[in-house]
């Protein structure tokens, strides 16, 4: 019962967060206060989250026996790298071979709102990466590994986070996902793909800092 009331709780707040997200963007999408509205909501939601995940433990298959945390560590950095490597190397395939834009529309309308209403980076380099790696490779890789073959899980919950950011460049969200699910399955430790997450997030928002 433990893992259905986790797995529950987490995946419901997760798509009312976005719902309300959705409304709010909807009804006050003239109001200069919007990028508050939509930043207070994703950190209650995320917030929220964390607390029903203590609220309904449930450790899976992965998390029962967690890597030393001097392992995790090192995993943690090999997962940014990793990540920030198949980025370049993945748009730089879509560029050339797909002929699709060379840049991600969707993180460069989030960058660029963030350049105006910086508070705003609070969602993407700490709410976004909180929720997604709770639902996506807790819940839909991790927690549904314990019930069939580990690969289904890792393929669906990456094809699952590919339409989350449906913005056309699926190799790059394709690679980040199979990235952030390995380092969680190494090291069995939800905070350490968080981790790499939040901190490709910040690297990419400082970057865009500098040109």
């Amino acid at each position: 019962m433990a893992n259905s009331k986790n797995a529950l709780a987490l995946v419901l707040t997760y798509f009312l967060t976005l719902n309300f997200a959705n409304l709010a963007s909807y009804w006050w999408a003239k109001s200069p206060y919007i990028y508050l509205f939509l930043t207070i909501i994703n950190l209650l939601g995320a917030g929220l989250m964390l607390g029903l995940n203590h609220r309904y433990p449930y450790h899976n298959q992965f998390e029962r026996r967690p890597a030393p945390w001097s392992v995790s560590l090192l995993y943690l950095g090999l997962g940014l790298l990793g990540l920030f490597i198949s980025q370049k190397l993945a748009l730089g395939f879509e560029s050339y071979v797909l002929h699709l834009p060379s840049a991600s529309a969707n993180t460069q309308s989030l960058l660029t709102i963030t350049k105006s209403y910086p508070y705003y980076a609070l969602t993407l380099v700490l709410a976004a990466p909180l929720m997604e790696e709770l639902v996506f490779r807790k819940v839909l890789f991790g927690t549904v590994s314990d019930f069939t073959n580990k690969l289904y899980p890792l393929l669906g919950s990456t094809f699952l986070f590919v339409l989350a950011h449906n913005d056309g460049h699926f190799l790059v969200y394709a690679f980040m996902g199979l990235i952030l699910s390995g380092v969680y399955y190494k090291t069995g430790r939800i905070s350490i793909s968080v981790g790499c997450h939040l901190g490709m997030n910040l690297l990419i928002l400082l970057l865009s800092q500098t040109i």
